[in-house]
């Protein structure tokens, strides 16, 4: 069985910033959920009818962050903020089909196509930690680093390959430079991944030992003209 969707989405980030003075400031983000519809062909191989038109429909959550920065002397920033994600709307994702054999039960089996590619995801609300440091060594370069804490929103019963959702640990460092037109700002991110194992007793889970490390570079350039 195979699918081919694409999509596009649209959504809204709002931000408030309060600063209480020069060494404690405030901050908020609200993120607004995006649905996003994706729409393309499914093949399923060894089928009288190998290929329908398919969809599916999905909403990715809502988002809310809250934090606070401090500058306890010059040129350091401590930064902490917590992230709230609305994962529990993520309960079920079907999919629908053109083609009408794709939407009877199939012999033998009892249920039809769509009933056996839809994901039953289950997941839960989560709540990012963040800590970051930020420390000028001159006027121009600042040295970076930091921690984030990001716990599964999936239960072991529910595992895929397909939207690999784990517990992360995750460190950053960066390095920053600028002037007064120009900003140069290089990171590096590395996601360390808890294992979580799932079996073919637990419901809709992809059996298996579940993990992922992933190492992300950053590179980011500004000019004000």
């Amino acid at each position: 069985y195979s699918e081919d969707l694409k999509g596009l989405g649209f959504g809204a980030t709002i931000g408030l910033l309060y600063q209480l003075s020069d060494a404690i400031s405030f901050g908020l983000t609200y993120k607004t959920p995006q649905k996003i519809k994706v729409k393309g062909d499914a093949g399923m191989s060894g089928y009288p009818i190998t290929t329908s038109e398919a969809e599916r429909e999905v909403t990715w959550p809502m988002w809310l962050g809250a934090g606070i920065a401090l500058k306890p002397m010059d040129g350091l920033t401590i930064t902490f903020d917590a992230q709230w994600t609305n994962w529990k709307q993520m309960d079920l994702i079907g999919i629908t089909f053109d083609e009408a054999m794709w939407n009877v039960p199939v012999p033998g089996v009892g249920q039809t196509i769509a009933e056996m590619s839809e994901f039953q995801l289950l997941w839960k609300d989560a709540v990012q930690i963040r800590f970051g440091l930020e420390y000028y060594i001159t006027e121009k370069i600042a040295l970076r680093a930091g921690y984030y804490y990001d716990p599964s929103p999936a239960p072991d019963t529910t595992l895929n390959i397909l939207l690999p959702e784990i517990t992360y640990n995750i460190l950053t460092i960066g390095l920053g430079y600028k002037t007064e037109n120009m900003s140069l700002n290089i990171g590096f991110e590395y996601f360390k991944g808890k294992e979580a194992e799932a079996d073919m007793s637990l419901g809709h889970a992809m059996p298996g030992l579940h993990n992922n490390d992933i190492m992300v570079p950053v590179v980011g350039f500004t000019y004000k003209f």
